[in-house]
């Protein structure tokens, strides 16, 4: 009985995804509003979002040139963890692979947004990040308090290629729609992810070497919010200070 209940969940939840697929791609493209609305997506600079860096200075092509090729510093950094920790990723966690892929499309949307400053760009460039970032969560929590949490069969589900390749269909589209929702999910996990990676860290009570790994980790990331602050926040004084930027 349990094997057939078990079936049943598993075949209800592929059809949900499915559907919630289909229902994405019909209000996507149900009449000629929407479809010009995502169609005009890709124009540059159709986002609402511009950052300080002057446009189009250093190429007729690239809006701005300094954050496009900031983007391909993460692919070097992917490559990196996936060569020191193929073994780990093979043996006992196979998920994080999802990740680093993740990561990568991460610096693709970067690299995408800042060059053409299109809506498309935008929503790419935070939804990549929310991928990565909310799978991480997931990842960080142990097994089996998760499973503790929500029960075996949903933590399955959630880590199922099922919901996965839902996701990665529908979430771009409803962002482009609802662009506040992904900003919100996106400067909501600035403060989740190093909660989760924190807490699960204290819980586990790590090595000496891992604090420093998690000190460096934790540096970065406030080094990189902010930047992010002040750019948003503090252009003109940043420009007017330095002269340039």
């Amino acid at each position: 009985i349990g094997s057939l209940q078990q079936m049943w969940t598993e075949a209800s939840h592929r059809v949900l995804c499915i559907l919630l697929v289909l229902l994405t791609f019909f209000v996507a493209f149900r009449n000629d509003e929407n479809t010009a609305e995502l169609m005009g997506s890709v124009e540059r600079q159709s986002s609402p979002i511009d950052w300080c860096e002057e446009n189009y200075v250093m190429s007729p092509i690239v809006a701005e040139w300094w954050n496009t090729w900031s983007g391909i510093s993460i692919f070097p950094i992917t490559a990196l963890a996936w060569s020191r920790h193929s073994r780990f990723i093979h043996r006992v966690e196979p998920r994080f692979a999802f990740c680093l892929v993740t990561l990568t499309c991460v610096g693709l949307g970067s690299i995408y947004f800042h060059a053409t400053l299109s809506k498309l760009g935008q929503v790419l460039d935070e939804i990549t990040i929310c991928w990565t970032n909310y799978y991480a969560i997931l990842i960080v929590i142990p097994r089996r308090k998760l499973e503790d949490r929500i029960g075996v069969l949903s933590r399955n589900l959630i880590f199922s290629s099922d919901t996965l390749l839902a996701v990665i269909l529908t979430t771009p589209i409803w962002g482009l729609f609802y662009p506040i929702l992904s900003h919100v999910f996106t400067v909501a996990t600035i403060v989740l992810l190093p909660w989760a990676v924190i807490s699960e860290f204290r819980d586990a009570k790590g090595p000496e070497s891992a604090k420093l790994v998690l000190r460096t980790a934790l540096t970065f990331h406030g080094t990189a919010v902010t930047c992010w602050v002040l750019d948003r926040l503090a252009c003109t004084q940043i420009s007017a200070a330095l002269g340039f930027y």
